[in-house]
């Protein structure tokens, strides 16, 4: 399985779960020849789930270098953040992540939940607002949902809970991997709702939430593949052995990779691991190898350099000509 895939089609993917869901609420009766086709609208929502766990998994481990250039003024940014309380960043992170999900979920809420709960409760009160209290708590958060299950507009007040909690999850998740099994905990919590009666009775209105907690789980846990496997794309195709012995084939494949690096969206992402000199299996070579081996790296930078000065001039000459 191709796993970037996941993360190239991510867009119609999502689409094409929306319209799945809307056929879900299509009323046909059961002699219909389209009803079972219907009925498996219903998974439209975990595909939406899912997908919505990868992005938030990419939009969460994204991040500048310290000593990257600033795209406002092209100057270099110092690591003052490395010198912050952890916590304290961690909080502004947290932050940040809640500022852009509801930006762009909550203002569209507040409209619709107030123009399908107003007229309801004015002016004598009523539906799912018997009083004021109600009111306010219904359009701010959907709280007939969670009170009485509410399935009006049940999928926002749920992604809104879901998106509460997503970055404490991959806040853990990033500090020990055995949290990547919580999912599976959920799903034994879902079954226990389900199945036994005095938290049915708790707790059971909102079944609906509970069955779609492990699937927006996985979705992050997926997000780590999938961006894993777009980095594996976009980095350099250095091969130890074949620079260290000055082979063509490793001097085309460092340079086609200075291409595929310029031409990627997203910048390359190399790790400790990912420098050859620091990676177990090449602690046998001599001195002259890795003094070998820094050289085709410097020589790879010059390219890379040449490669930027190359296209500067061209962009250059085509602004003359216009």
């Amino acid at each position: 399985m191709n796993w970037n895939d996941l993360s190239r089609y991510r867009a119609p993917l999502m689409g094409f779960a929306m319209i799945i869901v809307m056929l879900f609420h299509v009323p046909l009766s059961r002699s219909d020849l389209f009803y079972g086709l219907m009925r498996c609208g219903n998974n439209g929502v975990d595909m939406f789930l899912f997908l919505s766990g990868i992005g938030l998994w990419f939009s969460w481990t994204k991040k500048a270098h310290p000593l990257a250039p600033s795209r406002r003024d092209g100057e270099l940014e110092t690591a003052q953040a490395g010198n912050e309380n952890p916590s304290l960043r961690e909080g502004h992170r947290v932050g940040s992540f809640y500022f852009r999900r509801f930006l762009r979920l909550y203002p569209a809420w507040l409209i619709m939940a107030s123009l399908y709960y107003i007229p309801q409760y004015w002016p004598d009160g009523g539906g799912y607002s018997p009083n004021l209290f109600h009111l306010i708590a219904n359009i701010l958060v959907g709280w007939s949902f969670w009170r009485v299950d509410d399935l009006t507009f049940w999928f926002v007040p749920a992604i809104m809970a879901l998106y509460l909690v997503a970055p404490f999850y991959m806040m853990l998740i990033q500090r020990n991997r055995t949290w990547r099994w919580l999912p599976i905990l959920m799903i034994v919590w879902y079954f226990l709702v389900r199945d036994y009666p005095p938290l049915w009775k708790a707790v059971g209105h909102v079944e609906i939430f509970w069955s779609r907690i492990p699937i927006f789980l996985l979705g992050i846990n997926a997000g780590e593949l999938v961006k894993n496997e777009a980095q594996e794309k976009n980095k350099l195709c250095f091969s130890p052995r074949s620079a260290t012995d000055g082979s063509p084939s490793g001097r085309r494949s460092c340079d086609s990779s200075l291409i595929t690096l310029h031409s990627s969206l997203q910048p390359a992402v190399l790790t400790e691991r990912d420098i050859p000199i620091t990676r177990p299996e090449n602690y046998r070579y001599t001195p002259e190898e890795i003094a070998l081996l820094k050289k085709q790296a410097d020589d790879a930078y010059v390219k890379w350099v040449q490669l930027e000065l190359e296209i500067a001039k061209y962009n250059l000459e085509q602004m003359a000509q216009q």
